[in-house]
């Protein structure tokens, strides 16, 4: 008795779970809002994306330092230096200073159900068909988030495997 009764709870979790990741592609495609903080210099309001004064303003500041030194962490020690906090009240460092000038929430576009994460932790980004696109009001042009991230692409070098060393 009790293993049929395990067997049906054990089936109706895989139900609820189906259910719960199919409603999630959907809501995705329709641009409704998963979950989650909105991304810096944004705020979720009656379930859209606004902007933020205060952090929309040092996220821009943040896009003309890059331009103007080309480096992560002097733009950190920059914002810092003037005083300027992350949402949670911390000093910037260079990969929060990354993520917020990788993120196209700053044109305009807010991406949302781009990666799945596997049993083991690891992430894989979703084929583009599944994501979900929030549109919001720019912090910076078009012309400037894609010369950031022309300069971020030319600086990115992957790891490179350390040389075999000569017997």
């Amino acid at each position: 008795f009790y293993t049929m009764l395990g067997a049906i709870a054990q089936w109706e979790r895989e139900e609820i779970a189906a259910r719960v990741r199919s409603s999630v592609q959907v809501r995705a495609k329709l641009g409704k809002p998963l979950s989650g903080a909105a991304p810096y210099g944004f705020k979720w309001q009656d379930k859209k994306l606004v902007r933020e004064p205060v952090e929309a303003e040092i996220r821009r500041l943040a896009f003309e330092l890059f331009l103007e030194h080309r480096r992560k962490g002097t733009v950190a020690r920059i914002l810092n230096t003037r005083g300027y906090r992350t949402r949670q009240k911390h000093r910037f460092k260079d990969t929060q200073v990354n993520r917020l000038l990788r993120c196209p929430s700053a044109k305009g576009v807010y991406r949302i159900n781009t990666v799945k994460r596997h049993a083991d932790g690891k992430l894989e980004t979703k084929p583009e068909s599944e994501w979900g696109h929030i549109p919001c009001e720019p912090i910076v042009s078009e012309a400037v988030f894609d010369r950031v991230s022309q300069i971020l692409e030319e600086q990115y070098k992957p790891a490179a495997k350390p040389a075999k060393k000569p017997a």
